[in-house]
């Protein structure tokens, strides 16, 4: 081999060196973790919805539904209500292809195809019977299935949604309750198991019938399969029912109580499926006056908050294995809890709060620890994200309220995990200094020698 040639190869070796070191380095890198703010409007939210693959938002502020891209404050349509009152819930698919919309008129209003609809006075496909007062509803992962309450005693359940068309579609199915109204409610993704609550109507003094919904929780548990004009199972307590979530399986149930005279407590369910009749909770636990409750997919994890201090973020974080009464949480925060959230895996808790200097977002891991916060400039009522937790919204009724962010955890991204130092500037400059070196001695070297 000749002088020339060797300077040669040794030159391609080296520049072949500095890149493959570069790339190792390169993609050993950790992405920006944390929770980033990718926009904010100036408008009251009564309720938002993300979709569960992340991408699409649905909004209610007043009479008016606003639907978005997640990349943009810019809503795509609107459309208002032209009853008389205003919205009062809203949910999305989870491919955000459909968006359901009730008022306070007791009817829903249902908008296929939303991804590719634009303007200001967008239409519903179809529009629901008047079915009573206000509205909570909830829609399936593929659009096809649609619940909903109206401040009565029934459960209003829609079937095939994507195919309907026209106004006052009645509901295909009633399920008629002994409750005097029911106020919460919850599906799950498939459209086959719904949670609901609310408070019932007892004796007092002989025959005189009161009200006294703070004594008088009620819960129900429909399995749509069975087609049936009744609910599968029931159970009452004497506490108000506050919030109810149910596990994407229909597993679990969990629903979250408060009493004024004395602390409420949080009650879950399991093998929901397999109850029936009237029944009692597997366990309950947490002592406080709760005011909001979540679940993971699986259910195994039970997030629920409370307003009053100083333990008033409760978490169970194996619940499908729990049973008993006065249960206390595997941890708990000092925080006064607005709304809260959980990703589908449990992974991800999401937690609006109040606190003595101002008004909060918090993520928090299944464990406990704190991942990131925010301050918001107004109280976050309602919070929402997407199935892994990625995309959160947060809501409220004072002005200025909508809050879009973007949440990327702390784990490394592609390529084989090295020491944080070695994927630093500062070690990167040192190593293209070294081995330039390497190089000019090497080349020094072949000098000397020809």
């Amino acid at each position: 081999m000749t002088r020339k040639n060797a300077e040669i190869g040794l030159g391609l070796f080296a520049v072949l060196m500095v890149l493959t070191v570069s790339t190792i380095l390169t993609s050993s890198t950790y992405a920006q973790q944390g929770l980033y703010l990718l926009w904010t409007i100036p408008t009251e939210i009564d309720d938002v919805a993300v979709s569960a693959d992340g991408r699409y938002i649905a909004a209610i502020s007043g009479d008016t539904l606003m639907y978005y891209q997640v990349g943009s404050s810019d809503p795509l349509w609107t459309a208002s209500n032209p009853d008389i009152g205003y919205f009062s819930d809203v949910a999305i698919s989870a491919d955000g292809e459909c968006v359901v919309v009730g008022n306070d008129a007791g009817c829903i209003r249902y908008f296929k195809d939303a991804t590719s609809r634009s303007g200001s006075s967008e239409q519903p496909t179809w529009r629901s019977q008047h079915l009573g007062g206000s509205v909570t509803l909830d829609i399936s992962d593929n659009g096809e299935y649609v619940a909903f309450i109206a401040g009565g005693s029934s459960v209003y359940y829609f079937t095939g949604c994507k195919s309907k068309s026209g106004l006052d579609i009645p509901p295909d199915l009633t399920v008629s309750t002994p409750a005097a109204e029911l106020g919460h409610l919850d599906m799950t993704p498939d459209g086959r198991y719904i949670a609901v609550g609310g408070y019932i109507l007892y004796e007092e003094e002989g025959d005189r019938i009161v009200e006294e919904p703070g004594e008088s929780g009620y819960v129900a548990y429909i399995d749509i399969s069975e087609s049936s004009e009744t609910p599968t199972w029931s159970d009452e307590f004497s506490l108000e029912m506050i919030d109810i979530a149910i596990s994407d399986d229909g597993y679990g149930v969990v629903a979250a109580f408060e009493e004024y005279r004395a602390p409420g407590e949080v009650a879950y369910w399991a093998d929901a499926y397999d109850l029936s009749g009237s029944v009692g909770p597997t366990w309950t636990g947490g002592e406080d006056d709760f005011t909001c409750v979540a679940v993971s997919g699986d259910g195994n994890l039970v997030a629920a908050g409370a307003y009053s201090m100083p333990k008033s973020l409760h978490v169970w974080s194996e619940a499908r294995g729990l049973s008993g009464s006065g249960l206390e949480p595997d941890w708990s925060k000092p925080l006064q809890v607005l709304d809260v959230a959980v990703s589908r895996d449990g992974s991800v808790i999401a937690v609006s709060t109040e606190e003595a200097d101002g008004y909060y977002l918090r993520i928090f891991n299944s464990d406990g620890a704190e991942l990131d916060f925010y301050r918001l400039d107004s109280p976050g009522n309602v919070v929402s994200m997407s199935s892994d937790g990625s995309v959160i919204a947060v809501g409220g009724e004072a002005y200025d309220s909508l809050y879009v962010f973007k949440y990327i955890p702390p784990r490394p991204v592609g390529g084989p995990v090295l020491p944080t130092v070695l994927a630093t500037p500062v070690f990167k400059l040192a190593l293209a200094a070294v081995l330039a070196l390497a190089v000019a001695v090497a080349y020094m070297v072949l000098r000397r020698g020809a």
